[in-house]
């Protein structure tokens, strides 16, 4: 777990001035892992995004967009495969006229708007 988020919590918690010393009194053992990297997030998001049966390049979309996290890019791929399906669902009862996989970055792109620049989205 991330030492800052919990002396963040126990500070609002307790209304105390917790320190990362002070986390010991919880926890034995503290172990540090370096942020991942940029090629280390872009294979994990080739992983999700076979797992998850989404187009790689939705999910390189979303990276470039600024989902820059594991967590971040799982609800991305989330939310992008509820849209997929109700794009699916669409097509097959003719409302949405599109070839699914020739706008899959357009679906993407407009995801990554929808999330990232909510206030904007709105107003478009």
């Amino acid at each position: 777990m991330d030492d800052k988020a919990v002396t963040s919590i126990l500070k609002k918690e307790r209304s105390e001035n917790y320190t990362n010393e002070e986390l010991l009194k919880f926890f034995d053992v503290i172990l540090r892992i370096h942020p991942i990297s940029h090629s280390d997030l872009i294979e994990f998001s080739k992983k999700v995004a076979r797992n998850y049966d989404v187009p790689e390049e939705a999910v390189q979309i979303a990276i470039y967009g600024g989902f820059d996290t594991p967590r971040k890019i799982k609800h991305f791929l989330n939310t992008f495969n509820v849209i997929l399906s109700i794009a699916k669902k669409r097509k097959e009862q003719g409302i949405f006229n599109y070839e699914i996989d020739r706008v899959i970055d357009v679906l993407a792109k407009i995801l990554v708007i929808q999330i990232a620049f909510s206030e904007d989205y709105e107003k478009l």
